[in-house]
């Protein structure tokens, strides 16, 4: 497979011309390619990922206003999720994961580690960095609240997660802080291309706001 990026833009401004019916980066007018645009989409079964933002609107940004943060390099297939499975041990301390079924159903395992209502009561029981763990590479956009969440749980983890001796994870978490931290209120972070999931049968598709087919 390819190389894997998250990409974060800060200061986007919502495109206030009526949106093309059928493709997003179009123009409705003119039919013309649109320049530096990005469409907010959210999963079904949670769209509080994209709070800060429009479902289905579209997104203009400067070009230099971008960071792409690579999670995969070619011959790293699967990275991400390893990665994600480490950090949940790390956080839950458990690492009872299931080994066979579809990438749906290990990642919703693996992030349902991450959920503890009596634990998190203030995020209805979603714990440190559930979010990443269960919509990092599906394509879904995480607005400005998603990632500023994302950013205190990096930093609340930091120690820990230097402490855990592995220097190619460690890198990883702090690109990754990084990314998140890049919207600072005002932006936003999406997966360029979400290949793992282009034939998911999760219940999160269509994605809400998605171009119609």
């Amino acid at each position: 497979m390819s190389w894997t990026y998250l990409v974060a833009l800060s200061d986007v401004k919502k495109r206030e011309l009526p949106r093309h019916p059928k493709q997003y980066d179009l123009c409705a007018v003119t039919n013309e390619p649109l320049e530096d645009v990005v469409l907010a989409v959210a999963p079904r079964s949670y769209p509080e990922l994209v709070e800060g933002l429009e479902i289905g609107a579209v997104y203009e940004h400067e070009v230099e206003k971008k960071y792409e943060c690579c999670v995969e390099r070619r011959g790293q297939d699967y990275y991400f999720f390893d990665w994600c499975r480490i950090l949940t041990i790390i956080v839950a301390k458990n690492g009872r994961f299931i080994k066979e079924g579809s990438l749906d159903e290990w990642v919703d395992q693996v992030a349902g580690e991450l959920e503890d209502v009596e634990m998190y009561p203030e995020t209805g029981g979603l714990g440190p960095f559930w979010e990443l763990v269960r919509y990092g590479l599906r394509g879904v956009t995480f607005g400005p609240v998603v990632c500023a969440k994302l950013v205190r749980d990096f930093d609340e983890w930091e120690h820990v997660a230097k402490d855990h001796g592995d220097e190619q994870f460690y890198s990883l978490y702090r690109r990754l802080r990084e990314c998140f931290a890049y919207p600072n209120g005002s932006g936003l972070v999406y997966c360029e291309k979400p290949e793992y999931f282009l034939n998911s049968e999760s219940d999160d598709r269509p994605l809400l706001g998605i171009d119609p087919t």
